[in-house]
C-alpha cells in the first residue's frame, strides 16, 4: 500500500532564525494529556528532574485533560506540576505562538500514527525530542538526557534545528505531497488502462 504522509503549508514556514528564550521552556502537545500512551508522567519525572537542577525553567502542557483524572492525581501526589503551565486545549494560532516561544517541543508519546505537531515543531525551527519507534521516547532518562544535550550544546541544537527544517522543506510542503498524490492517482489509472 502506498504510503503519502501528510503535508504543511508553505507560510506556515518560520523564515527567519529562531530566537531561543534565555529561560528554558519546553512544551508538550497531545489531543489528551491524561492518556497513558501519551506517556505524560515520564516527561513529567525528567522535567521535575531538570527543573531541580534549572529552577528557573518551564513546561508548558497543551491538550485536554480531566481534574479528576488518574493522571492529574499522580501529577498531585508526585509533586510534578512545579513550573508547569497546564494550557489545556488552545486555538491553533496560539498554538503556533507557544511554540514559538519554546526551546524544545518534547513528544514523549509510547504511540503515534504521524505527528503532525513534529512537523509544525520542525516548521517553526523548534529543536524536537522524540523516539525513533511509534513516537516513543519512554524512558525518563532519555527525555532528561535529550533535553540537557539539547540546552547545554547550541552547535548541535542549530545543526539539529536546521537538519530537520531542510529535511521538511524538501519532503512534506503541500506541493510535494499533492505532486505525489498526483502521480500515485495517475499510476492507478495507467494500471486500469
Amino acid at each position: 500500500i502506498p504510503i503519502i504522509y501528510n503535508s504543511i503549508r508553505e507560510e506556515f514556514l518560520k523564515g527567519e532564525n529562531k530566537e531561543y528564550p534565555k529561560t528554558p521552556v519546553f512544551i508538550a502537545i497531545s489531543t489528551f494529556l491524561d492518556d497513558p500512551r501519551k506517556n505524560m508522567l515520564t516527561l513529567l519525572k525528567a522535567f521535575k528532574k531538570y527543573n531541580a537542577e534549572v529552577p528557573e525553567s518551564k513546561l508548558l502542557l497543551v491538550g485536554q485533560y480531566k481534574q479528576d483524572s488518574d493522571f492529574i492525581k499522580q501529577c498531585k501526589i508526585d509533586d510534578l506540576l512545579v513550573n508547569v503551565k497546564l494550557e489545556g486545549l488552545v486555538p491553533h494560532e496560539k498554538l503556533i505562538n507557544l511554540i514559538d516561544s519554546t526551546s524544545i517541543l518534547i513528544h514523549p508519546s509510547l504511540e503515534e500514527t504521524f505527528g503532525n505537531i513534529l512537523l509544525e515543531g520542525m516548521a517553526r525551527k523548534v529543536p524536537i525530542i522524540a523516539g525513533m519507534n511509534a513516537g516513543a521516547v519512554p524512558k525518563e532518562v532519555e527525555i532528561y538526557n535529550s533535553i540537557c544535550m539539547i540546552m547545554n550544546d547550541e552547535v548541535y541544537r542549530n545543526l539539529l534545528v536546521e537538519n530537520a527544517f531542510n529535511y521538511l522543506k524538501n519532503n512534506y510542503l503541500d506541493e510535494i505531497i499533492v505532486e505525489k498524490h498526483i502521480s500515485l492517482y495517475e499510476s492507478i489509472l495507467n494500471e486500469r488502462r
